[in-house]
């Protein structure tokens, strides 16, 4: 009898160890087969991402173009601008806004700087 038991316990051990590797087993082929799935999807994103490379590249050399072809119209004016005494380049520096004090803060100081003066001419008077 005790020889059928520790066969019997032996078995179940056996039992749970296949049941337990063939769970691990439909793990890996489901795991396999979620990457050949996705293999399509890899792919679109390829092809979207040599898309927009080549649409940056497109973008790139239009903007080279239009400053070229700006240059030249610019280049083919200059010698008319000259003819009609027309400056050929013009150009305004804008202060920085950042640099620039605040407009409260001019008024004040004018304000404080006015205030002798203002008494000086009610002096005269």
């Amino acid at each position: 009898m005790p020889l059928l038991c520790s066969k019997k316990l032996e078995a179940s051990q056996q039992l749970n160890q296949l049941q337990g590797a063939c769970y691990d087993m439909e793990l890996t082929l489901n795991a396999a087969q979620g990457l050949l799935n996705s293999k399509s999807h890899f792919s679109t994103v390829h092809g979207l991402m040599k898309n927009s490379i080549f649409l940056a590249q497109h973008i790139q050399y239009e903007r080279a173009r239009n400053m070229n072809l700006d240059l030249q119209s610019r280049q083919r004016q200059t010698p008319n601008q000259a003819r009609h005494g027309v400056a050929s380049s013009l150009s305004v520096d804008i202060p920085d806004q950042r640099a620039m004090p605040d407009p409260a803060t001019i008024k004040q100081s004018r304000t404080i700087n006015n205030i002798p003066d203002a008494e000086a001419n009610r002096a005269r008077l």
